[in-house]
């Protein structure tokens, strides 16, 4: 029996005592499964010459069998990988995965890259509203990820691209979680210029305006 599923009587004679009550509803919820995040454990990772972990790529095109085989050596045997000598990719385990479709733009942009340090759910916790690679049975994702475990057992999934929906997905069915840390992106969006193609376009559209105008003022006079 879950603490909802208590039932509450409008009956002041019929009402339990407030301490008893209160005392009733602790025993109850104790008995409540807690929601946690699994212990996913630990990924597989690859190592150089000199026993330090390697980054591997997931690509795309590898990203549709990872769900299903991210436990198995082999399949990081198929797979690149390579090291960043920088301070901020030391003590933790990183991946780096292909950005797939349009979902996060402009943030991202398909066909970049991004590059995710490993969370240990048994040592931490998600980082509210930051992007996230999910791994779940299903599915690779880059999202922002809203954490919404102890309330319903989830993870909402959200995209920077508004004609995306924010979903949810169970925290029983996620495998893995890695936050992204940094980007490889190779489409840089010409700000200045989108402006100056706009007014043009509106300074056209004025200019047609105007000669439409004098040809009605020419037909009145």
């Amino acid at each position: 029996m879950l603490v909802s599923d208590l039932a509450y009587v409008d009956e002041p004679e019929q009402m339990m005592h407030p301490v008893a009550m209160q005392k009733m509803i602790a025993a109850v919820k104790a008995l409540e499964p807690e929601i946690k995040p699994k212990p996913i454990g630990v990924p597989m990772v690859t190592v150089d010459s000199e026993n330090r972990e390697n980054i591997s790529l997931v690509s795309s095109k590898a990203a549709a069998s990872y769900p299903t085989r991210y436990l198995e050596p082999e399949f990081y045997q198929d797979i690149p990988a390579f090291s960043i000598p920088l301070p901020q990719f030391r003590n933790a385990t990183f991946r780096a995965f292909e950005v797939i479709g349009d979902s996060m733009s402009p943030t991202l942009y398909a066909g970049g890259w991004v590059l995710a340090r490993y969370v240990d759910f048994a040592r931490e916790t998600l980082q509210e509203g930051y992007i996230h690679v999910v791994v779940t049975r299903e599915a690779l994702v880059v999202k922002r990820v809203l954490d919404r475990i102890e309330q319903r057992g989830t993870l909402a999934l959200q995209s920077d691209n508004e004609e995306f929906q924010t979903y949810e997905v169970q925290i029983e069915d996620v495998q893995e979680v890695w936050r992204v840390v940094a980007d490889i992106g190779f489409k840089f969006p010409n700000v200045r210029f989108d402006t100056r193609r706009r007014v043009a376009g509106l300074e056209a559209d004025l200019q047609n305006v105007l000669a439409r105008l004098e040809k009605v003022e020419k037909r009145i006079d």
